[in-house]
């Protein structure tokens, strides 16, 4: 049995495929509640900066009786240190300036199951100034029925805001979900709600978005915002919080050289009335189970969160396996909440178990060199972004060949960012904060510090993983100049399932001038002082509250945020043997400049949602990743069609022709000029010209 340390922290890391996915009712959970998509109001969504909320010291259970802290069912920790006000306002483009909305916060099967006939005595909310004709609801989450209410008045929270108890006599039912919230008017006021830090919870905020446009009902604003809506259900009655009850995250796939040592982490959180010091679990590596346990000397605390670390070996054999994990015991005694079986209101049962999750481990018999794709959130809004533009620039500079930069703008491109591409919209509104960055679709960290000790060295870690293919990419301008054709050649290093990989594409450029950064650095907003500041981000305190950058891998498109459908059809995924695919682009207005556009393009894992490897070049240039070969743009080397043939001049070597699909069709040498028959047949047809020095690629038609 192993011993390893868990490590208590705000957030984890590791985010798999299942980010690139828009919220989506029937994917994220057994029975969860039908919320509008996020993405129906992503547009209209500004990213502010809290006030420090008033008025909640009445709210605090520190120093209570332990007992009674867990009949409170609630989202939040013992103290309300964390808690905050949000100026809806300020947070959405239009928002009107009277109106009616509601708010509040939903309580899944968890919680509800947990305290499944106890009665909430009381909720404790804040009201915010300028609110009239409140009233005080709970509604079921899956119907959004009026379960309970209470009329709350004409009072509003004054100029600054107050605290509110709330007599109720609301009976918790099993397996029923609920919001709770309120119900409020505001008129010539700005909207001030209260919120508390706490992202984790899948649907914590959630606001009646009818003013917004929506047809009816609540959206789901927590996970964009990483914020929870603050209220508390005290209650009583037999149920309560268990005194050991953990719930693992999502379990997230690996890849390791055969026979090798990888480590990876699962999220936990505390759900129990006893702090975690120790968890044992077991995992099935793919050929034997392994029993280990994990510490915390300093106790993760009720709602407290945390990376729990764990090592495996790959298995000898390369392939790919299924890992499983469960949990075996929390403190040396069994976990009181493993789950519940439920009926959804369609029929379907859901067996949910919250301390088992699983994953997949690919073991790679022979590795490339891994590209690095580093995909930045940034604005010209976002005054942090800064730190984001200088961090990009030094990667770059330090890893030349081995990462492609993708810097997408988020935000409404008619009111304050020019440059945001609503291709990556899916993606990129999902973040949370920004800037943000995520490293090959797996790891989501600061795009300057990484995880804390700067991003060079996540993407050194990164670049030094096991890899299971290396690519190539070769692009030409159209004739007209409003398209690109593009070619992607991918090289496994084993034998492979092609059903488990898409390929995309996105278009970058450089250069790009005449926009003002926004730019919380400068001195003029008293932020953090020079002093402070990294060398290589000094200047940007005398760069002023607005500047203007040179904007580098700007997106303009993907072709789809996580792959193109069906993109190796009818191809096979041998050790050695390259595959083509190829693709033509439509060039979007948004490109300043084509000279400047780069083309990257990017293989997935598409069973997990994970980049394996990339390749970048400019258009109209040819690169491949390292041990390929060397190819390059021969500007002397003509090739062409005409008269059923492919006409190639101007090179000795070798001639290769390939199909649309990537077969071989024609192989012939060449000293000067050569014209090589396909026999009439009318397509798409690939041409290399190996030559001493380098290969040269043409995509023609006959």
């Amino acid at each position: 049995m192993k011993k390893i340390l868990l490590l208590f922290v705000a957030s984890t890391f590791a985010i798999g495929g299942a980010f690139a996915q828009i919220w989506n009712a029937k994917a994220t959970a057994p029975a969860t509640p039908k919320l509008i998509p996020d993405a129906q109001f992503s547009e209209k969504l500004n990213k502010v900066t809290p006030e420090k909320m008033s008025g909640l010291n009445g709210f605090t259970r520190e120093g209570e009786d332990e007992v009674d802290y867990l009949k409170y069912m609630t989202y939040m920790p013992g103290d309300a240190e964390g808690a905050y006000i949000m100026n809806f306002h300020a947070l959405f483009n239009g928002f009107p300036q009277t109106g009616k909305m509601a708010v509040g916060t939903v309580y899944d099967h968890r919680m509800v199951n947990s305290f499944a006939g106890n009665v909430i005595t009381e909720l404790n909310y804040w009201i915010g100034p300028g609110f009239s004709s409140l009233k005080y609801c709970i509604w079921d989450a899956m119907t959004q029925e009026l379960l309970w209410s209470k009329n709350g008045g004409l009072t509003s929270g004054g100029a600054e805001g107050k605290s509110v108890t709330v007599g109720c006599d609301y009976e918790v039912e099993v397996n029923r979900p609920i919001i709770v919230g309120y119900e409020f008017t505001f008129k010539d006021a700005t909207v001030k709600l209260p919120i508390f830090d706490n992202g984790t919870v899948p649907m914590g905020f959630v606001v009646d978005m009818t003013q917004l446009g929506a047809t009816n009902g609540f959206a789901n604003l927590g996970s964009q915002l990483g914020v929870t809506f603050y209220v508390e259900c005290l209650t009583e009655g037999p149920k309560s919080h268990p005194v050991n009850d953990v719930e693992v995250g999502q379990m997230f796939s690996s890849r390791a050289h055969a026979g090798g040592e990888y480590s990876s982490t699962i999220g936990i959180t505390n759900w129990g009335k006893a702090p975690i010091y120790s968890i044992t679990y077991s995992y099935f590596d793919g050929e034997k189970e392994v029993t280990s346990t994990v510490d915390n000397e300093a106790g993760i605390p009720f709602l407290g969160k945390a990376n729990m670390p764990y090592k495996a070996t790959a298995p000898t054999v390369g392939g790919r396996y299924d890992v499983s994990l469960k949990i075996k015991s929390i403190n040396g005694e069994e976990d009181g909440f493993a789950g519940y079986t439920i009926t959804d209101y369609d029929g379907t049962v859901y067996d949910f178990k919250d301390n088992e999750a699983s994953a997949g481990i690919l073991s790679i018999t022979k590795s490339a060199v891994r590209k690095v794709v580093v995909e930045e959130f940034t604005g010209m809004w976002c005054g942090w972004c800064p730190s984001g533009i200088v961090a990009m620039d030094k990667i770059e500079q330090a890893y030349p060949n081995d990462v492609a930069v993708i810097c997408a703008h988020v935000g409404d491109s008619q009111s304050y960012d020019a440059m945001v591409d609503q291709s990556y919209a899916e993606l990129s509104f999902g973040v949370g904060q920004y800037p943000s960055a995520l490293l090959n679709r797996y790891t989501l960290l600061d795009p300057y510090y990484g995880t804390g000790n700067g991003i060079e060295k996540d993407v050194e870690a990164m670049r030094a993983s096991a890899c299971e293919a290396r690519m190539g990419i070769a692009s030409e301008l159209s004739d007209d100049g409003k398209s690109v054709n593009v070619t992607a050649i991918v090289e496994p290093m084993m034998d492979l399932d092609v059903k488990d990989y898409s390929l995309t594409y996105v278009l970058t450029e450089d250069g790009v001038t005449g926009y003002e950064q926004t730019n919380y650095f400068a001195k003029e907003y008293g932020e953090i002082s020079v002093d402070e500041l990294p060398e290589d981000l000094k200047f940007l305190a005398t760069a002023g509250p607005k500047y203007k950058p040179t904007f580098n891998d700007v997106s303009r498109l993907i072709t789809g945020v996580g792959g193109i459908e069906g993109s190796f059809d009818n191809k096979v995924f041998t050790a050695g043997k390259k595959v083509m695919h190829n693709y033509t682009i439509t060039l979007p207005s948004s490109i300043a400049n084509i000279d400047n556009v780069s083309v990257t393009a990017i293989l997935f894992d598409a069973t997990s949602g994970e980049i394996v490897t990339a390749e970048k070049a400019l258009i109209g240039e040819s690169v491949f990743s390292t041990g390929l070969e060397n190819v390059v743009v021969n500007n002397n080397v003509k090739i062409s069609a005409e008269g059923g043939a492919i006409q190639v001049s101007g090179a000795n070597g070798e001639v290769q022709v390939y199909t649309a699909a990537g077969q071989l069709v024609s192989n012939v040498s060449v000293n000067g000029t050569v014209s090589v028959p396909v026999f009439g047949a009318k397509g798409t047809y690939v041409v290399r010209v190996v030559t001493a020095e380098g290969v040269t690629v043409k995509k023609v038609m006959l």
